[in-house]
């Protein structure tokens, strides 16, 4: 559903009961992008006032993609909206420029599946036969590194292509439930099942502040960056602010 900021609904974008949505985000004031589970990847877009023909002013599929490739697990945009990751069944990477929709004749289409890149998992040794399992994953605002959290918990930040292992974060003992570059890529956030917010130095690996949260029913699934400080959300949908 989508809302205006004084709370009133505007409509329902589509419907699809069962399955997950794995991305909500705007790109841009008048567009976005949305992807739910073993559906397409979808380009909405809001018409300007000078095209409404019938008096509804509401968000419309511009654009599908629904790459060839194993199911889509996962989906994320950095937060220059330029990159998208996607993690696939097959535990491969999948990653595009978001200039999967290009301009042609005035109209913005979607480029075909060759523009999309597969990346194999990183691994462990030097020989690439012991991949590292992974459960989430983020990408920098730039587009040039990634971090990986393992099923050890660990942070590994490597560069885009897994070719270089930048730095490992020994970030948490419990399932981290979501992890985020900040805007400007110097700091890494994690939170997890252990109710704390661990914010890291990216180019050392060191922790920069531990954010503490004492309720004893609820902990944080969800962080974000906004400044010089970070929001994040609850089981429960709470919403707090923490400065750092």
């Amino acid at each position: 559903d989508l809302f205006t900021t004084d709370g009133k609904k505007i409509h329902t974008l589509g419907k699809n009961v069962g399955k997950e949505i794995k991305l909500l985000k705007f790109i841009n004031p008048m567009e976005l992008i949305s992807y739910q589970y073993e559906g397409a990847i979808n380009l909405w877009s809001l018409p300007s006032k000078q095209k409404i023909s019938n008096g509804s002013r509401e968000f419309l599929i511009k654009n599908s993609i629904n790459p060839q490739i194993s199911k889509i697990v996962d989906l994320k945009i950095n937060s220059n909206n330029k990159n998208i990751i996607a993690r696939l069944e097959s535990k491969q990477l999948c990653s595009w420029d978001l200039n999967i929709y290009v301009i042609k004749d005035n109209k913005k289409i979607a480029n075909d599946k060759s523009d999309y890149k597969m990346i194999e998992p990183p691994s462990k040794s030097w020989w690439r036969n012991d991949p590292i399992k992974y459960y989430d994953f983020h990408i920098s605002p730039n587009g040039s590194n990634i971090a990986i959290v393992s099923d050890e918990h660990i942070v590994t930040i490597w560069n885009s292509n897994f070719t270089e292992n930048i730095i490992e974060i020994p970030a948490h003992n419990h399932r981290v439930m979501d992890i985020t570059f900040s805007n400007d890529g110097k700091y890494l956030a994690t939170c997890s099942i252990d109710k704390t917010i661990k914010i890291w130095d990216v180019k050392s690996g060191n922790i920069i502040k531990t954010l503490n949260f004492y309720d004893e029913y609820d902990m944080h699934n969800q962080i974000l960056f906004n400044g010089n400080s970070i929001i994040s959300s609850t089981v429960k949908g709470q919403i707090y602010n923490y400065q750092f």
